[in-house]
């Protein structure tokens, strides 16, 4: 509870992709930002999570047995909490997962909401309505250019989430806006590994962790290289309207 009331915590990455954005993609691991002002409720709250008896029946509901809270937090400093974890599935089977709180300061530029998720996402797993704070669609395009181009290791994901936030031509209003919020040594960056993934990481960072339903669509080698494509063609756009400007 004191994690809400403090409104402490923001959803990003992959999760906020899928409850708000409509994509297909799952993800291992949770990604969040928090405020320094709610990190200790934050916290508390993810360590009591594995002793939550109420929280643990309704994972259950899922066909989750439970958790296995490992040997407690795998990172704890003043920036970045960082909890790997099991989740229990049926059969005893253990699947890794963690989440991550990042407290560092939010970009400037980068603008959060108080929303309900997809009423999709929420009736597909028999998940009452609630509201979680997000970023933006032009925010989360900007997180996702500066990690393509900011990664130790590019990923296919980055790509393919450039896809679901843009995946008709961008407005002038975000160009305009990537243009402002994006270093062009960054732009430049994404642009070359976006170009340079291959099929085959696509295939093992992307096309393995969608839905059954999802996947006849996102198949072919041919598909991928559309996305690549777009992504480049949306990074050309930004850096042409930084030269403009």
């Amino acid at each position: 509870m004191g994690v809400r009331r403090a409104g402490a915590v923001t959803a990003k990455g992959g999760i906020n992709l899928r409850l708000f954005f409509g994509s297909v993609r799952y993800s291992a691991d949770m990604d969040l930002d928090g405020t320094v002002e709610g990190s200790a409720a934050i916290r508390n709250c993810l360590k009591g999570l594995f002793d939550a008896r109420e929280f643990t029946r309704r994972l259950q509901a899922f066909g989750i047995r439970g958790l296995d809270p490992g040997e407690g937090p795998n990172k704890d400093t003043e920036t970045t909490f960082r909890y790997k974890f099991g989740v229990i599935a049926g059969g005893g089977v253990r699947y890794p997962t963690k989440v991550e709180v990042s407290f560092r300061k939010r970009h400037a530029v980068d603008r959060v909401v108080l929303e309900t998720p997809s009423s999709g996402v929420l009736d597909a797993h028999g998940v009452d309505t609630f509201q979680v704070r997000h970023y933006v669609r032009e925010a989360a395009v900007r997180q996702k250019i500066d990690a393509l181009g900011g990664r130790r290791e590019a990923q296919a994901r980055d790509v393919f989430d450039i896809h679901v936030l843009v995946p008709d031509a961008p407005t002038d209003e975000l160009l305009a806006f990537l243009a402002k919020a994006l270093r062009r040594e960054r732009l430049e960056e994404a642009h070359a590994r976006a170009l340079a993934i291959r099929y085959s990481e696509y295939q093992g960072q992307v096309f393995e962790f969608l839905g059954d339903a999802a996947r006849s669509g996102y198949a072919s080698e041919s598909m991928w290289d559309e996305m690549r494509l777009r992504a480049a063609a949306l990074i050309e756009g930004v850096l042409q309207r930084q030269e403009q400007e």
